[in-house]
C-alpha cells in the first residue's frame, strides 16, 4: 500500500522538523478560496472566504500536539 511506503519517509521528515525546531516555510502557505454565501454575487461581502492549509502542516502539527498531550499527561501538568 501506499501509505507503508510514505510512512518512513514522513517519520524522517517530521522528526527532523521536530530535532531541528524548524517548520518549514511551504508548510506555512496557505491557499484561500471564495465560497459564495448566495446564489447572486453582487460584491466580495457575498463571499466566505475559506483557507486550505498543507496537508504535511496539519499532519504535523496534530503529531506535535499528541506529544505534548502525552507528555503532560505523564507528568501531571495540568492547567489550573
Amino acid at each position: 500500500m501506499v501509505e507503508k511506503q510514505l510512512v518512513s519517509p514522513l517519520t524522517h521528515i517530521i522528526n527532523n522538523c521536530i530535532s531541528k525546531q524548524l517548520f518549514p516555510s511551504p508548510w506555512k502557505t496557505v491557499r484561500i478560496c471564495a465560497i459564495p454565501k448566495a446564489e447572486k454575487i453582487t460584491s466580495n461581502n457575498d463571499l466566505h472566504p475559506i483557507s486550505i492549509l498543507p496537508t504535511l502542516s496539519k499532519i504535523f502539527e496534530r503529531l506535535v500536539l499528541r506529544q505534548m498531550s502525552d507528555f503532560r499527561n505523564q507528568h501531571n501538568y495540568w492547567s489550573t
